[in-house]
């Protein structure tokens, strides 16, 4: 419990810094005076976010693989337990554990995996936000007199664009899928169907 509140406590803050990175970064696409060094300032800053981002997964990625495992595992177990429970008549008490413990792992599933999809969503964020770079005017600081194309902006805004969209700030579990909506409604499906199944096929029984 406690390594799954704290995970969600570091996916939450690095989330939150993600957002404040792409704020930032709005403001400088709507500066029409923008040097190099402050392009190159946002790409150092990308920088040590994507580093915080490699050390969190390295750190917590195995953890976040065995809660998924293991909220999968609980909610079988629940499932054979009920039905079992009522042909075999087993303690009321230990139907109560089980599903007690079973919402305790679903509430921890749910705490981490919105972290992570909220940096997720973050990143998706921030990639459609580079593509305003397109329409960004790369024109030196004389604007009104010169219309010549400033290619020391041109080059570092191009790079700070490309580095951005060959980055991915997405957390996995175990490096085997990424944390987004998409799976977790994949997983909710997968219990729900195999789950009936079992329910219906111990209760048979």
């Amino acid at each position: 419990m406690f390594v799954s509140l704290l995970s969600y406590e570091i996916y939450t803050t690095l989330s939150e810094g993600v957002r404040r990175y792409r704020k930032s970064l709005e403001k400088l696409i709507g500066n029409s005076n923008v040097s190099s060094i402050s392009i190159q300032k946002y790409l150092e800053n990308f920088r040590r976010v994507v580093d915080c981002v490699e050390i969190v997964e390295a750190a917590f990625s195995r953890n976040t693989l065995s809660l998924v495992v293991s909220n999968i595992g609980a909610f079988f177990l629940m499932l054979s337990a009920i039905a079992d429970g009522q042909t075999l008549n087993q303690p009321t008490m230990v139907l109560i554990f089980i599903i007690g413990s079973f919402c305790a792992s679903v509430f921890e599933f749910i705490a981490v995996t919105s972290g992570a999809i909220s940096l997720s969503r973050e990143d998706d964020a921030l990639k459609r936000l580079v593509i305003r770079f397109s329409e960004k005017p790369f024109l030196v600081e004389d604007s009104s007199t010169n219309n010549n194309i400033s290619f020391p902006r041109l080059h570092c805004f191009s790079f700070l664009t490309d580095t951005i969209r060959g980055k991915s700030l997405q957390l996995t579990g175990g490096k085997m899928f990424v944390i987004k909506s998409n799976f977790i409604l994949s997983v909710v499906g997968f219990m729900l169907t195999y789950g009936v199944l079992i329910y219906q096929f111990g209760s048979s029984n």
